[in-house]
């Protein structure tokens, strides 16, 4: 035996739905909005899994149908 062990990487599928009216991700020069998901499996009441946040861009949403150039 080498002493090391084996990784694996598994998955816990999941959703997420964020609201219509969610503010849109932005850059600005007296702000920002940005946004972070993290996740914690919890495994008793006294045993935690966390991981590193990682972040999202929230996307406007743009109607097609609004545009005249689109059609």
């Amino acid at each position: 035996e080498s002493g090391n062990a084996e990784v694996k990487s598994d998955g816990y599928p999941f959703s997420l739905s964020l609201p219509e009216k969610l503010p849109c991700s932005f850059e600005g020069r007296y702000g920002r909005v940005r946004y972070t998901i993290g996740p914690t499996l919890e495994i008793t009441h006294e045993s935690k899994i966390s991981a590193e946040p990682i972040s999202f861009t929230v996307a406007p949403v743009l109607d097609l149908n609004q545009h005249s150039l689109a059609t």
